[in-house]
């Protein structure tokens, strides 16, 4: 898969998979989509970011399975939790970007 589809399949739904999020472990597991976004910028080529993309996919995948059903955290808690992933897509999108395009160095970290 090239980096542009990469780009395209990166998650839209944040708001629907964070939805059911809750508990106290919600800020922990946020953390790690914005550590997979830390490394997605580390890299300085398409195999390294398609890592990177294929261990998103995959927390996406366990933070489904394992906030399913009625946990579901306050609607402050769950704005901000969104906020902090939507701000972590945004910024692997944007160094995604710069590898294939070949740009300069990733966007200074905005956690």
């Amino acid at each position: 898969m090239n980096l542009r589809a990469l780009l395209l399949a990166l998650p839209l739904a944040l708001p629907t998979l964070l939805a059911g999020c809750g508990g106290d472990s919600l800020d922990a597991d946020v953390q790690k989509f914005v550590a997979i976004a830390d490394e997605a910028c580390a890299c300085k080529d398409e195999a390294c970011f398609d890592k990177a993309k294929d261990k998103w996919d995959k927390l996406e995948e366990e933070m489904d399975k394992k906030y399913s059903g009625d946990k579901k955290p306050d609607k402050d808690k769950l704005k901000a939790a969104e906020d902090k992933v939507e701000a972590a897509e945004a910024r692997a999108k944007e160094c995604a970007r710069k590898i294939a395009g070949g740009g300069d160095a990733p966007p200074s970290d905005s956690k």
